[in-house]
């Protein structure tokens, strides 16, 4: 019996960890992934990694709260694709 306990809490605690949420988005890249659809040549793909014309329109945030606009892999706090003003 605990065994199978053991088991059971494995399977739900890996399921927990790996949790993503994407809005727009059937394949979010990142801990919470929001795609903004502004065109079909911007919507990302159902699987594999968005191309970089379909990550402008995307807002991301990572398990370590490094937010990205128009990058879905942020290497600082705030990490934007393009020129900011």
């Amino acid at each position: 019996m605990k065994k199978h306990l053991v088991i059971l809490m494995s399977l739900f605690s890996s399921v927990t960890l790996f949790s993503q949420v994407g809005i727009n988005t059937e394949n979010p890249q990142q801990l919470f992934h929001t795609d903004g659809k502004s065109s079909a040549a911007t919507t990302n793909p159902t699987t594999g990694v968005p191309s970089v014309a379909q990550q402008v329109d995307d807002v991301v945030i990572t398990n370590q709260g490094r937010v990205g606009i128009g990058v879905t892999t942020p290497t600082q706090s705030l990490d934007v694709n393009g020129r900011t003003r």
